[in-house]
């Protein structure tokens, strides 16, 4: 039984998925196994795959979908597969350092740890930024860690029970709290150890109203499955950068009337009307806070100036 998994979403990927696979070829510490999902590209990706499997010195292992599912089948599909004792997951347009796998299982061996985060390189255009890992309590990390799942290894028999909600958007962010919630453990370590290319074509710069609407099914998985734990105020939070940012985000994107928007935030409020209060907004980016300000005040047309704003930077940075 190797001792990493690591499950590789594929769709239509064939001009970059080479490059992570050669970074896991050449990883100084290599037990772990890879199994990619493909999601019925319509490029030539499997081929692609192929031949990295003929050609390296890992193993590889390419499972292909009946029909087009979405991210979320496809890592439940690589999930059931997965035969290591730890996950982790690489989308299929970034990469690993080489030492990846040699830090990773040096802080699971001195700190038994559930789960471990690290630092990553954020890729955009030629520009580099630095994302560095804090250190957290349990709950500090179910309220604050981000929303995606290549951010951590986790402990395979966590997902037990578990899969991702049938939605092609925000489906990683609705597991990621359960996952954390049921760790003894979590640690990060300082070193950057992922590169996460930005692509302005990927699914989530996509901005159609059925992805806001995503969001909110999401967000209604992770309450169900948070149901009766300890954790209010952090699956308050969550729902906060859930509902009242991400899903407020998309719907600005997408041109979503301001009713409709406005229903979203009304609907969220009804359920936890002191969201405002919560005790996790002060660590969030000013930003960040400067939007939920304008939630709070309903000031749509201040808040579709912020999106047309931000869409903006994207550009320019991409």
């Amino acid at each position: 039984m190797p001792r990493f998994s690591v499950i590789i979403p594929c769709y239509n990927a064939s001009s970059v998925i080479k490059r992570g696979l050669e970074a896991l070829n050449n990883q100084t510490y290599k037990d772990f196994e890879v199994i990619i999902v493909d999601d019925c590209s319509t490029d030539n990706s499997c081929e692609v795959v192929n031949t990295c499997i003929e050609e390296m010195a890992i193993p590889i292992r390419l499972l292909k979908n009946e029909v087009n599912s979405g991210p979320g089948f496809s890592r439940n599909q690589g999930i059931k597969a997965a035969q290591g004792k730890y996950l982790c997951f690489l989308d299929s347009d970034d990469y690993f350092d080489t030492c990846y796998f040699e830090y990773l299982s040096k802080q699971i061996e001195e700190t038994n740890s559930d789960v471990v985060f690290w630092g990553n390189y954020q890729v955009i255009g030629d520009k580099i930024r630095i994302i560095n890992t804090i250190n957290y309590s349990k709950e500090e990390y179910i309220a604050l860690s981000p929303g995606a799942l290549w951010k951590f290894c986790s402990l395979s028999s966590l997902w037990n029970g578990i899969e991702m909600p049938a939605i092609k958007n925000a489906e990683d962010i609705a597991v990621i709290p359960v996952i954390l919630s049921k760790a003894k453990k979590i640690t990060s370590i300082p070193n950057l150890l992922y590169y996460y290319i930005h692509s302005n074509s990927s699914l989530s710069c996509t901005y159609k109203p059925e992805v806001s609407y995503s969001f909110i099914t999401s967000f209604e998985y992770t309450e169900r499955m948070m149901d009766g734990l300890n954790y209010h105020d952090e699956l308050e939070f969550h729902g906060i950068k859930t509902i009242l940012y991400g899903s407020t985000l998309n719907a600005l994107k997408a041109g979503m009337k301001s009713q409709e928007i406005k229903n979203i935030w009304d609907g969220f409020t009804q359920k936890y009307p002191q969201w405002y209060n919560n005790k996790y907004i002060a660590a969030y980016p000013k930003n960040k806070r400067i939007f939920l300000r304008l939630v709070k005040g309903k000031h749509v047309y201040l808040l579709k100036m912020y999106s047309i704003f931000h869409s903006a930077l994207l550009r320019y940075l991409g």
